[in-house]
């Protein structure tokens, strides 16, 4: 009985160990973030941007060209479809902005603010602040016959594929001026058709024939078919003794008319008439082969209330210039 309870309590009171091949569970470790700097704070701009919008009248002017000065440089933009400009990325800092056309201008102080977009409230030019206007093109500069005559006028470059825009202020002019080359949109078409409905003067020079006939189809008769007026610059680089006939017939009976590019637009009528005509070579079309007859070079057109006026050559070439432009300005 002895044995037994000493039996028992060696059972309760003695040690217990624990076999080595059983392992002893550990507490798990917790992660210890990374430290992560704060993110530095950008560096503050010291660029921003000026904008604004060039007009006549109230009517957005597309072409006007603006000139932007600042510490830095200049930058020299042509506003858009909707007479608007913008200019990003100038120094913070005044700026000095001029907006032209031809021999007008607006000028005004602006300030460049950093991080900003600020309008840089160029004014509206006046409507019709001259009688005036040349619209550029590629190829003839009348715009300078008319400086050295001393007439002031406006002018304005349009930008062939752009979107429609709101029809410009053609028709506030007594003469519009279309440079060869030009490439006007449906809007500035139907603003020369306003002008000639108001009683304006359209006068227009080599290139610009598809201007003239997109305008006004009834008033000339283009070599060839009309609907395709590549048909019509056929004529060769040449130079010829035309004789004058109405208003320039004050030049004198005959003037030399310089034929300076080849494929110039050949006139075979005008539904008015014809101030300047010679005897020319060109290709006849459709077949191309060398031709000589005598062609219209200067025409005159009634438009209802209004005239067109084109020649087949290019204005800055010709001697007698001046006495176009001072026809032109008496109509």
């Amino acid at each position: 009985m002895l044995a037994l309870f000493l039996s028992l309590s060696g059972c309760v009171s003695g040690s217990r160990s624990i076999p080595a091949d059983v392992p002893v569970p550990t507490p798990p470790v917790e992660p210890v973030p990374p430290v992560v700097d704060p993110p530095e704070e950008p560096a503050p701009s010291t660029l921003g941007d000026l904008y604004g919008t060039a007009c006549i009248g109230g009517v957005a002017v597309q072409g006007a060209r603006v000139r932007l000065e600042h510490a830095q440089g200049v930058v020299e933009l042509t506003t858009d479809a909707a007479g608007a400009f913008e200019a990003r990325d100038l120094p913070a800092g005044p700026v000095s902005v001029e907006v032209r056309m031809g021999s007008v201008a607006a000028a005004v102080q602006a300030t460049v603010v950093a991080g900003e977009a600020r309008e840089a409230g160029v004014p509206c030019f006046d409507a019709a602040p001259e009688s005036v206007l040349v619209i550029e093109g590629d190829y003839d500069d009348v715009g300078a016959s008319l400086s050295a005559m001393g007439v002031v006028y406006d002018s304005v470059l349009p930008q062939a594929g752009v979107p429609p825009f709101p029809p410009f202020p053609v028709a506030m002019y007594d003469l519009v001026i279309v440079g060869s080359g030009a490439q006007l949109s449906p809007d500035w078409v139907a603003g020369l058709r306003d002008a000639a409905g108001a009683g304006a003067t359209v006068y227009a020079t080599d290139y610009a024939c598809e201007v003239v006939e997109e305008a006004f189809p009834q008033a000339i008769d283009f070599l060839g078919d009309d609907t395709d007026l590549g048909q019509a610059m056929r004529g060769v680089e040449q130079t010829v003794v035309a004789t004058a006939a109405g208003a320039l017939a004050a030049v004198g009976p005959t003037v030399q008319v310089e034929l300076t590019i080849g494929e110039w637009p050949v006139m075979e009528a005008v539904s008015g008439t014809v101030l300047l005509e010679a005897q020319v070579e060109y290709y006849e079309a459709p077949t191309n082969a060398p031709f000589s007859a005598v062609r219209p070079l200067l025409v005159s057109a009634p438009v209802g209330p209004g005239t067109v006026v084109y020649a087949s050559f290019l204005h800055q070439d010709q001697g007698f210039g001046d006495a176009v432009l001072t026809y032109l300005l008496t109509l």
